[in-house]
């Protein structure tokens, strides 16, 4: 019905319809598959469909479903780099999953048994932030009643994930 009402005034439109995952999982791929050439054929590899291959991954007591082979690569290759002392800084846009690669890597390393601690960086106020992740003494400040062990404490022996990190000052 619409092709019907727009062809007068535009003879030469185009309709297509396109979903993701079917279609394509980027708004580039999504794009092209609206001309007329239609989707470029290579990429419909990286398109996740009903018969994709789904990897479970069994993360203490959560599971994360992996379908794109871009994240399988990148699970596998947190996996490898887990074992080591190195220290990993986890970048990407809110809500692409920083917390789970965090969560992957601690599970995978031989810290696994000790605690994974994650802090909101942002939801820190700026004049607690240092003894949030510090800690403090009794009497170190007016209203500190008793000493408290700070995040990089609780977390010793384990994983400390600090989210948002770029919002302390």
């Amino acid at each position: 019905r619409l092709m019907k009402l727009l062809r007068p005034i535009a003879p030469a439109i185009h309709l297509r319809l396109v979903a993701c995952p079917r279609d394509g999982t980027d708004a580039d791929l999504l794009l092209h598959s609206c001309t007329p050439e239609g989707p470029v054929p290579e990429a419909k590899e990286t398109v996740a469909g009903p018969d994709s291959d789904v990897h479970n991954l069994k993360l203490g007591n959560q599971t994360i479903l992996i379908v794109e082979p871009t994240m399988k690569r990148l699970y596998a290759l947190l996996e490898r780099l887990a074992p080591s002392d190195i220290a990993l800084l986890i970048q990407g846009e809110t809500g692409c999953g920083k917390e789970l690669a965090a969560s992957a890597v601690h599970h995978f390393s031989k810290r696994k048994d000790r605690p994974l601690v994650a802090v909101n960086c942002a939801a820190l106020p700026e004049n607690l932030a240092e003894s949030e992740l510090f800690g403090h003494e009794r009497g170190a400040f007016s209203g500190a009643v008793t000493s408290k062990p700070g995040l990089f404490e609780t977390a010793n022996g384990g994983t400390l994930f600090l989210d948002e990190i770029g919002e302390l000052s």
